[in-house]
This record gives structure tokens, C-alpha cells and sequence, in this order.
């Protein structure tokens, strides 16, 4: 009923699924692809860059690049090391995204 009264509602909706289905197959196929430490590195830029006023918890992280908050939090103490990004509390600054979008796939912990 709501489909017939409304077609173009129902397009509307329709086309806004279909993208957010995209992204996440997107997001879905290069995790099978990539290094626990590139998709911590990713999922870092994503929130900073998308939503830069939220602070994420090392377990927000964690789930969304499918890694655990141990990996999360090793891997940014290293990357504050290298100055890559700064750690200010529960938050942290990006001071070299280009550096941090490169990361090497040999970034011991």
C-alpha cells in the first residue's frame, strides 16, 4: 500500500540502501585482503576524517577493522612512536595520514 501511494519515496529508499550495501561489500572485500595493522590503519583515518569530533574507543576501532583492542592499542602506541599519529587521552590526532594511508605491511609491533 505505502509502495503504491509513494513511488518515489520507495525509489529514494531503495537507491539509499543500494549505496550503503555498495560501501559495506566495499568495506567487506578488503578486509579479506589486508594486514590486521592496514585495516587498524584505515579504520583510523575513516572516523578521524568522517567524524572528527567523536572520540572512538580502542574497541570501536578494533570491531570495525575486525582486529582486537590489544592490536588497536599496540599498533597506535607504535605509530605514536613514529610520530604517525599523536595520542591526547581516549583521542589522538593523525599527524601524517599520507604516511599512515601507506602504512608498511612489516610494521613489527
Amino acid at each position: 500500500k505505502l509502495c503504491n501511494a509513494n513511488p518515489l519515496f520507495l525509489k529514494s529508499m531503495i537507491k539509499h540502501i543500494s549505496k550503503d550495501l555498495a560501501e559495506a561489500e566495499l568495506r567487506l572485500a578488503g578486509l579479506r585482503d589486508k594486514s590486521a595493522n592496514t585495516r587498524i590503519a584505515e579504520s583510523l583515518l575513516y572516523f578521524k576524517y568522517k567524524y572528527p569530533k567523536t572520540i572512538w574507543t580502542r574497541k570501536v576501532i578494533a570491531e570495525y577493522s575486525c582486529s582486537s583492542t590489544e592490536s588497536v592499542t599496540r599498533l597506535m602506541t607504535k605509530l605514536e612512536e613514529k610520530d604517525y599519529i599523536q595520542k591526547i587521552g581516549r583521542d589522538f590526532v593523525i599527524n601524517s595520514p599520507d604516511k599512515l594511508l601507506n602504512l608498511s605491511e612489516d610494521l613489527k609491533y
